[in-house]
């Protein structure tokens, strides 16, 4: 006698194994898409690290007073301002209030340093500690890395207490 088909044991034990299968290559896509956004946070840092470096040697060396002055001049796509964790968070809960204001970049910016100041000063990093429980820091040499998230509290509690450092506004 000649089959048609599958059984229904049959499948059964083929979504079985599918569902097995996609159970475990899940949690390496999700970590994979935050890696990839990690990285891209990064490039978002170097690239505003090089239009300040652009900035200031149009301006005596001079960093600008906002992070925001540098377009449209220096950068052409605002969403470089845009930190891609919080923008997938925001696509994730769009009900929640936003992370930032509307507008406003996803970036903490330290105003008044110079290119000549210390290379190991912070100058632009995430507000939040949204990258592998830390976040990303771009400092005045021009180099990014990623901090642990007290230093990110660190850096954020002295730009909002500081006034120099233009009391929290970008």
């Amino acid at each position: 006698m000649r089959r048609r088909g599958f059984t229904y044991t049959e499948l059964l034990c083929v979504i079985g194994i599918a569902v097995i299968l996609w159970m475990m290559l899940l949690p390496n896509a999700v970590r994979a898409r935050n890696r990839a956004d990690d990285t891209r946070c990064t490039q978002n840092l170097r690239n505003v690290s090089w239009a300040l470096q652009m900035y200031a040697q149009d301006h005596n060396g001079l960093f600008p007073p906002r992070l925001t002055d540098l377009t449209p001049r220096y950068l052409h796509d605002m969403d470089i301002y845009d930190c891609p964790r919080v923008a997938a968070a925001e696509r994730r809960f769009p009900n929640e209030p936003p992370v930032t204001p509307e507008g406003e970049p996803d970036y903490a910016y330290r105003p008044g340093l110079a290119h000549d100041d210390h290379p190991a000063e912070a100058l632009v990093w995430d507000r939040g500690p949204w990258h592998r429980g830390g976040g990303n820091v771009l400092y005045v040499s021009g180099a990014a890395t990623h901090v642990d998230a007290p230093e990110l509290n660190r850096l954020n509690a002295a730009l909002a207490a500081e006034p120099t450092w233009g009391g929290g506004a970008p």
